[in-house]
Formats: structure tokens, sequence, C-alpha cells
């Protein structure tokens, strides 16, 4: 059967939706109003694409969602993690996953629910890419990991920007130990890169295992450039 055309008025009203919907968000543009618990079941069977779960809340990409609905494709590079740094700070994760404190943050973090997560004392950055492909389960056809590429010694001030430490902290965490891989050339601090990536992030890579909804999302995915 062939897909009606969408309504010009309901696409703007999703598009001016946030690129990363909730479950209230999406449910009354979805046909799911007041039936929020049907959503989440969709959700749960792999039925819509985007869907991911943060902790025990559902999350989804608009884009994504959008393009199934209305027979289209959506392209990598217009997806919501597409333009952000490879490592990203608090702000940004919880931006990024609408999550509303930071509070809710450290809480997933010490329950393991965000892959590619770094923590330096008080410090939290997230890998991108590692995130991204353990949430939703969607391939990342060159995943950046933010030492890739360099060489097998690091510098302070190259691993202090990798990592978007401000000086005065960086500082403190190397005096406090809490940078692995560290050691001195005379007066001068570097790092054994695979120390550093071994320890920061031992988990990183393809997930094992992705949520049924990252087939969904494949459906609705091109590798084609999107056409403006």
């Amino acid at each position: 059967m062939e897909q009606a055309a969408a309504p010009t008025q309901w696409l703007q009203s999703v598009r001016a939706l946030p690129e990363v919907l909730t479950v209230a968000e999406l449910s009354p543009v979805a046909g799911f109003a007041s039936q929020e618990h049907a959503l989440r079941l969709a959700a749960r069977k792999g039925q819509i694409p985007g869907a991911f779960q943060v902790g025990t809340e559902w999350r989804f990409v608009r884009d994504l969602v959008l393009a199934d609905l209305t027979g289209t494709q959506a392209h990598p590079n217009d997806l919501p993690w597409a333009g952000l740094p490879a490592i990203l700070v608090e702000d940004e994760v919880m931006t990024l996953l609408r999550i509303d404190s930071t509070r809710t943050l450290r809480a997933l973090l010490r329950r393991g629910a965000i892959p590619g997560a770094i923590q330096l004392g008080q410090l939290i950055r997230v890998v991108r890419d590692v995130a991204v492909a353990g949430l939703t389960g969607i391939p990342i056809a060159s995943p950046e990991l933010p030492w890739d590429g360099v060489g097998e010694i690091l510098g302070s001030e190259q691993l202090r920007d990798m990592l978007r430490v401000a000086e005065r902290t960086w500082r403190r965490q190397i005096a406090e130990g809490r940078v692995p891989g560290m050691f001195q050339i005379g007066s001068q601090v570097r790092f054994w890169r695979e120390v550093v990536a071994a320890e920061l992030l031992p988990t990183a890579g393809t997930p094992t295992s992705a949520p049924a909804s990252a087939i969904a999302s494949a459906a609705v995915l091109t590798q084609q450039p999107p056409t403006r």
C-alpha cells in the first residue's frame, strides 16, 4: 500500500520538537495520545526506529521516527550527535540524552547505564561514538576515539585537550594521581597512550548486543548524502 503524504503542518510541528524526544513529546504526534504505555511497549518490541533507553526512560531520535512515519530516509550526518565533539562534557551529555540534572546523570553513570563514560575524580566525560553505539545500536561507520591515530606517548597538554579539561583542574588531577599511564621525563609529564585508553575506557568498541530498535533504525538510515 502506498504511504500517504504527511500534512505539511504536522511535519512542521514535529520538526520544531527537540532532536531527541521524550515519551511525553512523541506520544501526541505519533498517534499515542493518552497511550504512553503503548508507546513504551512498541519501543521495547523494536517497532519504533530511533528508540533507546537511558536507564529506565525511553528516548527517541526525532529524525529517525519522522523518516519512518513519512516513508523517507534519514542521513547519519543529520542525527543529533553528528556535530558534537568526540568527547562530550556533562552539559552536552545531559542535553543530548535529555537528562534533567547532574544528580540523575551521575546516578546513571554509577549504574553503568551510559556507555563510553570516563571519570577522573569528579570529572565526567563521555566518548560520543561509544555512547551512541551502545545506547542505540546504530552502527558508527568510523568510530572516533580521541586517542586514535596519535603516537604511543602523549604530552600532558595533548591529553588534557583530548579530554577537554581546564588547565587548573588538569593540574589537580595529575597531582592527585587520577590520570592513568603517567610518567616523567625530567620535569616533563607524559602518558602512555595504551594505558590511558585501557584504563579510562576499557569497554570501548562495538556493543555485543544491539537494542531491538537498531534493526528498525537501520531501515530508515541511508549512507547517501542528503539532498539539500
